[in-house]
């Protein structure tokens, strides 16, 4: 039987402590659990207030385009359609939030998570979340207005 070890954060001591669990899991169970523990470590490592945008906001690549689900001073999570062109690991992006604009925004994929469809039809969404890099001064100052004037609930 494997044992599986989950080191996190713990926010009110500010240590770091190890979780044990004891699973019997297959190698694709494995390979999910190991998949979702990742994706909480990344959760516990945010470092700003994730928001909620009141008004639309999109993000276009030169391949895609999507929607911003949360936003925050580091980076955002977005959906989008894949059509064969997913979002790069690192690229610029443009951004629409609300009626603001910031174009060439250099950004970092940090965690990805694609949904699978099935059938020939079926629309693939997914859903990325990035960490913004090497912002200008002038782009930070309109996410930072951004976010204090047109988001609403805390994410």
């Amino acid at each position: 039987m494997p044992t599986i070890y989950i080191r996190r954060k713990n926010k009110a001591q500010s240590l770091n402590t190890v979780s044990r669990l004891r699973l019997q899991a297959t190698p694709a169970c494995a390979l999910q659990i190991f998949s979702e523990v990742n994706k909480m470590a990344q959760v516990d490592q945010r470092k700003h207030q994730r928001h909620i945008p009141s008004a639309k906001t999109f993000v276009y690549t030169s391949e895609s385009f999507g929607r911003i689900l949360d936003i925050s001073a580091g980076g955002f999570s977005l959906q989008y359609i894949d059509v064969d062109s997913p979002i790069k690991k690192q690229e610029n992006v443009d951004i629409l939030l609300g009626n603001l604009s910031l174009l060439k925004v250099p950004i970092t994929v940090v965690w990805d998570n694609s949904a699978s469809a099935s059938g020939k039809d079926s629309i693939i969404m997914n859903k990325v979340g990035v960490k913004f890099a090497d912002l200008t001064n002038q782009q930070r100052d309109l996410i930072d207005f951004f976010i204090s004037e047109n988001t609403s609930v805390n994410a």
